[in-house]
């Protein structure tokens, strides 16, 4: 109505919430089919607008951790701290000789030091660095599988922690493993073992 152009280009996994209003956009670039089938249900106006798939495009740099033992890296992000906590918990259940190393989000409580983990011990909270020598990249809803996924060296698998708010497209890899909530602990217990 007012002649502007509205394009967005994604960055970020989308998430399942219904928005109030839907958003009328011209163009969207989005990482894949299924983000795209997000758009058009939950956040945009999907008449008039043009979709296309762009290519994730990571700016890590990865770094090797030299790790003698097995070695879980957990993607964390704001809201979710408590989840990755109980991930934590619930690996050093199954097996205790893991190195487990959380990868803060900027935004979340390790960064920020507003989170109280006593109850947990034996894992190293990494804010910058990424390891591409890590037998596991354990996700909820974070685009840090896409940057393990593009990265050649990382020869590990991608568990992807299956959240009802995050869209089903970062599970399309064949390098995933996706492990929902009624069998979570039974298919952490198959892959660390």
């Amino acid at each position: 109505e007012l002649g502007v152009h509205m394009i967005i280009s994604q960055h970020g996994i989308n998430s399942r919430h219904n928005l109030p209003y839907k958003i009328p956009v011209n163009k969207v670039f989005a990482f894949s089919s299924a983000e795209i089938d997000v758009f058009r249900s939950v956040i945009l106006e999907p008449e008039n607008t043009e979709f296309c798939i762009k290519q994730f495009q990571s700016t890590l740099v990865f770094s090797k951790g030299n790790f003698n033992e097995t070695t879980i890296a957990i993607a964390s992000q704001p809201g979710y701290e408590t989840k990755v906590l109980d991930l934590i918990l619930a690996i050093m259940e199954i097996r205790n000789d893991i190195n487990i190393i959380i990868y803060s989000h900027p935004a979340d409580n390790f960064r920020n030091g507003k989170m109280a983990y006593t109850k947990v011990r034996n894992f190293e909270v990494i804010h910058n660095e990424r390891y591409w020598d890590i037998d596991f990249l354990m996700v909820f809803t974070s685009t840090l599988a896409f940057d393990y996924w593009g990265c050649q060296l990382f020869s590990g698998k991608v568990v992807c922690i299956y959240d009802k708010n995050c869209t089903v497209s970062l599970y399309d890899d064949e390098r995933s493993i996706v492990l929902y909530p009624d069998s979570c602990i039974s298919g952490l217990r198959e892959l660390i073992s």
